[in-house]
């Protein structure tokens, strides 16, 4: 009979490291569940224990799970690796404005979510068996301080919405070689009869000079 061991199941192509073994693997499962129960239990509270916040409604899906809240929400999916790859997985965190719709509901018009941020970490082996997560700072985080962080994710305040910014009026541009306007008719009428009045001045001014 033959016994399957924890033995690597072979050497990472280039030499760089060995392939998880099956029970690292089911190891970082195990670690996944219960993040995801942390975060939304599956089963109903025992009794005596402290109720959740009735301002957050928690849903599991498929991939994780979903944290709604008025007006935000937070998204943890873990997305497995195959077994032909030298690695574990990925923990994708989303934090949300507005209403998320969960697989199979129906959308809600004019609730649509926009993505406000998102985080990708990934299982690593820490001390005693146990498995904290390392996101894309390097920063790594056991699971107690990562169900932490969704929930100070959910309770963050919203971004302010972009300022408006004001946009002068056109002003008309006139070409230099633009014909000149017309003078009106009374204004033009009215031209010609102060030239006509100061014509005989002129000449009186000029027949005094000589």
């Amino acid at each position: 009979m033959h016994e399957i061991d924890d033995a690597p199941t072979g050497a990472i192509p280039g030499g760089q490291g060995v392939w998880p073994t099956v029970k690292q693997r089911t190891a970082v499962q195990q670690a996944v569940t219960r993040l995801l129960d942390a975060l939304a239990p599956e089963r109903p509270p025992a009794r005596g224990a402290e109720p959740a916040a009735p301002a957050v409604t928690r849903y599991r899906t498929p991939r994780g799970c979903i944290l709604q809240g008025e007006a935000r929400a937070v998204s943890v999916s873990w997305f497995p690796a195959a077994t032909v790859t030298p690695d574990y997985g990925e923990l994708q965190v989303i934090s949300w404005e507005g209403v998320v719709s969960r697989p199979g509901a129906t959308r809600v018009a004019g609730h649509a979510a926009r993505t406000v941020s998102e985080e990708l970490l990934h299982p690593v082996e820490g001390s005693d068996d146990a498995w904290v997560w390392k996101g894309g700072d390097g920063k790594v985080l056991p699971s107690a301080a990562l169900v932490d962080r969704c929930m100070q994710l959910l309770e963050a305040p919203l971004p302010a919405p972009a300022a408006a910014v004001a946009v002068p009026a056109a002003i008309p541009v006139v070409a230099d070689d633009a014909p000149a306007a017309k003078p009106a008719k009374g204004a033009k009428a009215a031209g010609t009869k102060a030239a006509a009045a100061k014509a005989p001045a002129k000449a009186k001014a000029a027949r005094a000079a000589l």
